[in-house]
This record gives structure tokens, sequence and C-alpha cells, in this order.
């Protein structure tokens, strides 16, 4: 059975902190599964559709630290 662990995230804008977050949730439970759940996605705090598309993808951790958001 798959046992998950599910970070709630209230805006993501470039996916830092969620990311890092996950990170550290995996450290200390490497046996379960990291998943994020946003409702709200942003790419600045002046974007004015602060409701995108509901969508689901792979955030990715890229080589030089970057996030690699799934848009």
């Amino acid at each position: 059975m798959e046992s998950n662990l599910i970070l709630i995230d209230d805006v993501l804008t470039l996916g830092r902190t969620a990311m890092a977050s996950a990170i550290k949730l995996h450290k200390a439970f490497p046996e379960k599964n990291i998943k994020i759940f946003c409702p709200f996605r942003t790419r600045s705090f002046e974007d004015l559709n602060m409701l995108v598309k509901i969508e689901h993808g792979e955030m990715i951790l890229s080589p030089y630290n970057k996030v690699i958001l799934p848009d």
C-alpha cells in the first residue's frame, strides 16, 4: 500500500517554498511519497489572474537547484 504525505500550500508562485518543504519532509520520512496541493497559482504577486487552471503535474528540482514547474 502506498503511503503519502500531502503538503498544502496556499499560493504557488515559483515553487521554492513548497519544494524546500517537500525535501525536508522526505528527509524525515524517506518511505513516504510527498505530494503538494496548492489551489492557487500565480507568476507574481502583481498577477491579476490569481486562479489559474487547476491541473496536476510534477515539480522537479533541477541540478542547479531551480524548481521546474509543470506548465
